[in-house]
Parts: C-alpha cells; structure tokens; sequence
C-alpha cells in the first residue's frame, strides 16, 4: 500500500498550457484544480515539477496556475512526451522522494507515459483523476484504465489534499 504523506511525495504536473485550452476535455475544471494543487504545494511546502511542451508551439503554463506557485519555482521544458527527461529525472532522484501526484494533459500520451516511467523507476505514482484529461473521454478512460493495471494509484484532489493534510 502507497500513503500519501507531504515529506515523500512530489507535485507532478504535466504540460497544462494555454494552447489546448479549446480542445481538452473539461479543461476549466482540469485549470482550476490545478491550480488549487500548486496551492497546496506551496502551503504544505512540497516540490512541485510542472513541465512545459515546447512552450513555442503550445504556449505556456495559464497563468491562474503560475501565480499559484512557490517562489523559485523551476518550470522545465520538454520536447519528449514524458515528463522524465534527463533533467527532470535529476531533479526528481536528487529529491529524495519516493512518490510521485501526478497530473496533467494528455491522459493517453505524456501524462501515461511519465507514469509508466515513474512506475518503472520504482516510484508509486498517484493519478489525480479530476486534474488529467485528454482530447476526447475515450482516450482519457482508456489511459486511466492502463495507468491503473499498471499500479498507479487513483485518486482525486480532494482526496489527495485531505490524505497529504492527515487532519
């Protein structure tokens, strides 16, 4: 079993830019949780890994999100679908974490294939399920469906929120 607890766990949080704002399925809903998980990052002082794919083509983090962060915040860039980067996997190692919350856009591409390799690098991997999303409801329940089959733990914000806060 995989606790939830704010001193071993990272805030994940997956390309949430402003040019998929028109074609992300429930995107206002996904903005605003997100948002809300920075927020909870900064209150309970946790790292929070937010990534950006190719910002010159898909825009930038929305801005809601960004005020929300912690000052020094490292927003990375990517060119890969996975989060995991070598740069990021640096980041990651050299925390000293061991689990992962998890969220972001797209289910089925980036966001599954950051959790696979999380899950690979023995990491246990919390989907936020109210703050990922995909194009379309198929591909998103499909992508929760095999994260799940392949031990990434389901979730909600508030779950996760009250879970981290333990009273």
């Amino acid at each position: 079993m995989s606790r939830l607890l704010s001193t071993n766990a990272v805030f994940m949080q997956c390309d949430i830019q402003t040019r998929f704002e028109r074609i992300i399925y429930k995107m206002p809903i996904l903005v605003h949780n997100t948002a809300r998980l920075a927020r909870t990052a900064k209150i309970l002082d946790m790292p929070l890994v937010p990534t950006e794919q190719k910002a010159d083509k898909f825009g930038n983090t929305f801005e809601s999100i960004q005020k929300e962060y912690k000052e020094g915040t490292q927003v990375f860039e990517k060119d890969s679908f996975s989060m995991m980067t070598d740069e990021v996997t640096q980041y990651f190692e050299s925390l000293g974490k061991d689990t992962a919350v998890l969220y972001g856009i797209e289910a089925h591409v980036c966001v599954q294939q950051t959790a696979l390799d999380l899950a690979a690098m023995g990491v246990h991997v919390h989907l936020i399920t109210d703050a990922t999303s995909s194009s379309d409801t198929h591909k998103r329940n499909t992508a929760i469906q095999r994260m799940k089959q392949a031990g990434v733990h389901l979730t909600t914000f508030e779950s996760c929120v009250f879970e981290l806060m333990r009273t």
